[in-house]
């Protein structure tokens, strides 16, 4: 894939994508090249750059009575 270095950013531009990009649990990177992509409207990045969300994921005692059972 290709790819780019930004250089010259502010403090508070690169102070802002560090906490959006913590927000979303990707790397700096990865956020700005979806930000890029969005803004020019090109192909998204392929899904497994983004988050994966359980729907009703187990509670901590759940793990562990399965884990305690063998259910994996």
């Amino acid at each position: 894939m290709p790819s780019l270095l930004i250089k010259d950013l502010s403090p508070a531009t690169h102070r802002q994508l560090k906490e959006q990009a913590k927000a979303h649990h990707r790397s700096m990177q990865k956020e700005a090249a979806l930000l890029l992509n969005n803004l020019l409207g090109a192909e998204p990045l392929p899904a497994w750059g983004q988050p994966i969300r359980l729907p009703n994921p187990p509670s901590a005692a759940e793990l562990i009575r399965d884990l305690k059972s063998g259910r994996k």
